[in-house]
C-alpha cells in the first residue's frame, strides 16, 4: 500500500507541471523578464521538505498521527517546480484505526493552515499510511529527472 500511495504522490506532482496556456501579453516578445518566467523560489519546497514541516504540526495535534497523502496546489500562471520544488503543498495525516484526518498547508515554506475534521477518513489499518519521510527513497527532485527522462515532462 505504500508503494500505492508514493506512486500517487508522484502522479499528482507530475500532474502539477502541465504547461500553462497562459501568456503574458504585456511583454514585448523581444523582451523576457526574469520575474516573469522564473517565479520567486526561494521559498519553495521539496515534497520531503513539505512533509518534514507539516508532520512537526500534526504530532503537535496527536502524538499518533501518520503521513497519509500529499499535493501541491500551486496555481502559477507560468510554470514552476521544474526543479521539483514547489511553494504550496496540502500534506494529509490520519490515525490508524481511526476517522480523524489532518490537514496541514504549507504556504512558503510554513505551516499556514491546520484543519482537523474528526470524521474526515474511513476506518483504516496503519499500512494504509506511512510512519516517518525517511521510508521515501527518492524526493521530488529526483523523481522529477526520472519523469523527465521517461515522458515528454518540458525541462
Amino acid at each position: 500500500m505504500k508503494k500505492n500511495l508514493f506512486l500517487l504522490f508522484i502522479c499528482i506532482f507530475l500532474v502539477s507541471f502541465q504547461p500553462s496556456t497562459f501568456q503574458d501579453t504585456t511583454m514585448s516578445s523581444n523582451k523576457k523578464s526574469e520575474v516573469s518566467f522564473f517565479p520567486d523560489t526561494e521559498m519553495s519546497l521539496t515534497l520531503k521538505e513539505a512533509i518534514e514541516i507539516a508532520q512537526k504540526e500534526a504530532l503537535k495535534w496527536n502524538k499518533e498521527a501518520m503521513l497519509y497523502g500529499g499535493n501541491s496546489v500551486d496555481k502559477d500562471n507560468t510554470p514552476t517546480g521544474m526543479e521539483g520544488k514547489r511553494k504550496h503543498w496540502n500534506i494529509e495525516f490520519g490515525i490508524p484505526g481511526k476517522t480523524d484526518f489532518y490537514l496541514v498547508t504549507i504556504r512558503d515554506g510554513k505551516a499556514n493552515e491546520k484543519a482537523h475534521v474528526p470524521a474526515g477518513l474511513e476506518v483504516m489499518p496503519k499500512s494504509y499510511f506511512i510512519a516517518s519521510v525517511d521510508e521515501f527513497k527518492f524526493d521530488t527532485p529526483e523523481l522529477l529527472k526520472k519523469g523527465q527522462k521517461n515522458t515528454k515532462i518540458p525541462r
